[in-house]
């Protein structure tokens, strides 16, 4: 058994909130992503599908930018067409929000990995452990006029570019051993954090992977 994907599902807006539908039927968890441009500092930000509060699964906040990334996971969500809602204590010039749901989860997360990108820097990855069978979920936002994202090792789910060239864009793959997710991209700031989502069962060994996301220039 292996993690799956499912749906995916994306929007974009200016203000202190955000919603868009989800589809999560015959899936088992899902994952959703919040890219904010906020000129305030970091906001504090809650997600919900379908009413049900999400858990956060990391944030950042660019070190020389007004740029945050928001990542929220839900074990068993509601099936069917659900809303996502996203809620930000600030009001943010951009938002940017992406989902993402899987099957044959275990319902749960390993360690997440968090990095960014400075200006001028060309490539990064970021380090985190899987199982045999297990998913990574990686999402990655970038600021800009520079900032477009492709995914060009693994696969690339679900993109959303708002009018400021705010991009954020989502990207999974399954885990045994080295299985590199490479995304290019021009030299502005970006934000990336890796997710990786447990299988349900048979695990398998676990291994240590240190490529599994990597940015460089396009």
């Amino acid at each position: 058994m292996a993690v799956a994907y499912g749906h995916a599902a994306s929007a974009s807006g200016i203000g202190t909130s955000l919603s868009f539908a989800h589809d999560a039927t015959g899936d088992n968890i899902l994952l959703v992503a919040f890219a904010v441009r906020d000129d305030t500092g970091t906001a504090t930000v809650t997600a919900t599908y379908n009413g049900v509060s999400m858990t956060s699964a990391g944030l950042k906040r660019h070190t020389i930018s007004d740029l945050d990334l928001y990542t929220f996971y839900l074990a068993n969500p509601s099936s069917g067409s659900n809303t996502v809602s996203v809620g930000s204590a600030t009001t943010a010039s951009n938002l940017v929000g992406l989902s993402i749901s899987l099957s044959g989860s275990a319902g749960t997360i390993g360690t997440v990995d968090i990095q960014e990108f400075l200006i001028g820097i060309t490539d990064f990855s970021v380090n985190v452990t899987l199982g045999a069978n297990d998913m990574l979920v990686g999402f990655g936002t970038v600021f800009g006029g520079l900032g477009a994202l492709a995914v060009t090792v693994g696969t690339e789910r679900v993109e959303k570019t708002d009018g400021d060239n705010h991009v954020a864009s989502g990207l999974t793959n399954t885990g045994t051993g080295s299985t590199p997710g490479t995304w290019s991209r021009s030299s502005s700031p970006a934000v990336a954090i890796g997710i990786p989502v447990n299988v349900a069962t048979g695990g398998g060994a676990v291994a240590v992977v240190p490529t599994l996301l990597t940015l460089g220039v396009g």
